[in-house]
């Protein structure tokens, strides 16, 4: 079975390091399509998600923004399985309701805002933060961390620059959970992992997923204690969870 993974926002290649080697002792091999970030010509959403439709992969997944463009993907040239992780089932356009500015100008100066806010005088400086905001670390999630990251008149820096980031941003307001959801086929199975380690706006979130069961009716929710970054939140943990639901809903 071959999973094609599309990571969310920073992560590339390496996203899978710990969860996929524990797919791969179940029979799901992986295949990570990396962001590349600086090197792309355009992050319009229906052209990631075309390239993730082109792989012709058993199973689509994504996190975050990246469960958006495997979720798009599969209406193009569907999967036997999806697997959202704590993504893909809200379009951006909704993130007003949860804090976020009403309009999109103003929610790409809200992001400039906190990429400003992106840089560290040091590799250390910048591996302490990330570990007082994860439960886990080991030396996996900071080669991980480092990953890709940049090293400018000596501050460490993320794989993007402002630019690149409200590029990627605006390419996703293009996505509109409804319709997207609405358009898979019945037989995809769906799987949507959600982090419930925060609790802000859960009234909105619970009405986003009797929405998402509307409209996939074959698809399963499952609740995990985590941040919104599960896959350094669970790692491994997260592969068995992913394991077991392929081996049980999609046939060898």
């Amino acid at each position: 079975m071959k999973l094609v993974f599309f990571p969310g926002l920073g992560g590339g290649a390496t996203s899978l390091a710990e969860i996929g080697p524990v797919l791969a002792d179940r029979g799901v091999d992986c295949v990570t399509v990396d962001p590349r970030y600086g090197d792309r010509a355009s992050w319009n959403l229906d052209l990631l998600a075309a390239e993730v439709a082109a792989t012709r992969g058993d199973v689509y997944a994504g996190h975050s923004w990246g469960a958006a463009v495997a979720a798009l993907a599969a209406t193009k040239e569907p999967p036997a399985a999806l697997i959202l992780l704590d993504g893909g089932y809200v379009s951006p356009s909704e993130f007003a309701r949860m804090g976020a500015a009403e309009t999109v100008d103003g929610r790409m100066a809200e992001i400039r805002e906190v990429h400003a806010g992106y840089r560290w005088s040091s590799d250390e400086a910048y591996l302490e933060e990330m570990r007082s905001s994860t439960p886990r670390w080991n030396a996996v999630i900071e080669a991980m961390a480092l990953d890709g990251m940049r090293h400018e008149n000596g501050e460490v820096l993320p794989p993007f620059d402002a630019d690149e980031l409200e590029e990627i941003a605006r390419g996703y307001e293009a996505y509109d959970a409804r319709k997207t959801l609405g358009a898979l086929p019945a037989d995809v199975r769906v799987l949507l992992v959600l982090a419930t380690a925060q609790p802000d706006h859960a009234a909105i979130r619970d009405e986003l997923l009797e929405r998402f069961a509307e409209l996939v009716p074959q698809g399963e929710v499952r609740h995990v204690d985590s941040p919104h970054d599960l896959i350094w939140g669970l790692g491994p943990t997260l592969g068995e969870l992913i394991a077991d639901w392929l081996l049980a809903e999609v046939p060898a």
